[in-house]
């Protein structure tokens, strides 16, 4: 069986257009040449052809912070105007990664134009170096990266920074858990 990989969300990003992108409906992301090669690049059993992108039915993410199990996180930092979102228990599917994917990619046309944003999909908490998805920011676009497999695929900069901050995280929520489960 497998285990659920992480996501990390690094991003620049006004409160005024987190919220502006929080009421948006969701978008549905044209199938493009980058989103092709990056599934073409994923292992999976039984997989399909890349024919359409699901997407949530709305861009809040609060469904994900209410359930305990997934442990996830939503911080943001004013001083900065930096959001740092994840969900240590999201996922081993690709299948059901896809509409947070969309939901990343779109957050491109909200953000500042930073260049050192970031999003990631990979195996934190088991340990593994497998990474199922890497989306670079630029400008206020964004690009899956198809050649992104393993941890060594990643910059070494925004390995050690999701980490350090999933660790973190994981301490905190870890805290309120007693016996597997948390209270």
């Amino acid at each position: 069986m497998s285990e659920p990989c992480s996501l990390f969300a690094k991003v620049h990003i006004s409160q005024m257009q987190l919220d502006n992108f929080f009421a948006a409906p969701p978008w549905q992301p044209a199938i493009t040449q980058d989103w092709r090669d990056w599934w073409d690049t994923r292992q999976m059993y039984s997989k399909s052809a890349l024919t359409e992108i699901p997407c949530y039915a709305n861009n809040r993410v609060d469904a994900w912070l209410e359930d305990p199990f997934h442990m996830a996180f939503s911080n943001y930092d004013p001083a900065q105007e930096l959001w740092h979102f994840g969900i240590i228990q999201f996922t081993e599917n690709y299948i059901e990664m896809l509409p947070m994917l969309a939901l990343l990619h779109h957050l491109a046309a909200y953000k500042k134009p930073d260049d050192d944003d970031f999003a990631l999909i990979f195996n934190y908490f088991y340990g593994d170096c497998e990474v199922n998805a890497s989306i670079r920011y630029s400008g206020q676009t964004a690009r899956l990266n198809p050649k992104a497999e393993r941890k060594t695929d990643i910059a070494p900069a925004h390995l050690q920074y999701a980490t350090d901050y999933l660790d973190q995280q994981w301490q905190i929520l870890s805290a309120g858990m007693d016996s597997g489960y948390i209270e």
